[in-house]
């Protein structure tokens, strides 16, 4: 489940190069950009509509945002249970929302946290203080489960992935 997925580039990767079936959750439209159609046209001889066919079956889509009310839609508790894993690539405010469910659901999770949004979670705290910084969110989630872990990714910028790796108990 690829939460705050944006237009499916990381979903896309998981399908096309891994055959790893991916549900994007997010409110903007996901479809294929120019780089994607061409790998497609390279990769599996496929342009135009079946192309796009191909990105359909392989890459769902839940236009929604994963917060409170998500949980309220069965279908959509569904595709939580039925996920392998909860990923999150600079999911802005559905950062917690990833962690905490995945949690909830004995799922694992890789989340890269961007954005802190500390006047949306006031409740957020770390060592009795307000979530406030990307350090401090780091830290508060790795107080949402034994076993968090993180590491950092080979690009610039927030690169902090905190991760509950496959087996795992959340």
């Amino acid at each position: 489940l690829d939460v705050a997925g944006g237009r499916g580039e990381l979903s896309f990767e998981l399908a096309l190069a891994h055959g790893i079936p991916v549900t994007v959750v997010d409110p903007r439209a996901v479809k294929l950009n120019k780089p994607q159609f061409k790998r497609l046209k390279q990769e599996k001889g496929l342009s135009g509509d079946p192309a796009r066919q191909w990105f359909a079956e392989h890459i769902r889509h839940i236009k929604t945002t994963m917060d409170l009310a998500f949980f309220e839609v069965p279908a959509q508790r569904e595709a939580v249970a039925r996920a392998s894993v909860l990923v999150g690539l600079h999911p802005d405010e559905a950062t917690g929302a990833i962690c905490e469910s995945a949690v909830r659901h004995g799922k694992p999770f890789a989340v890269v946290p961007c954005c802190v949004f500390s006047d949306m979670f006031p409740e957020r705290t770390v060592e009795n203080r307000q979530v406030r910084t990307h350090d401090d969110i780091c830290a508060w989630i790795k107080t949402l489960a034994p076993g968090v872990a993180s590491a950092f990714l080979g690009f610039a910028g927030k690169n902090r992935v905190m991760f509950i790796p496959s087996g795992v108990e959340p």
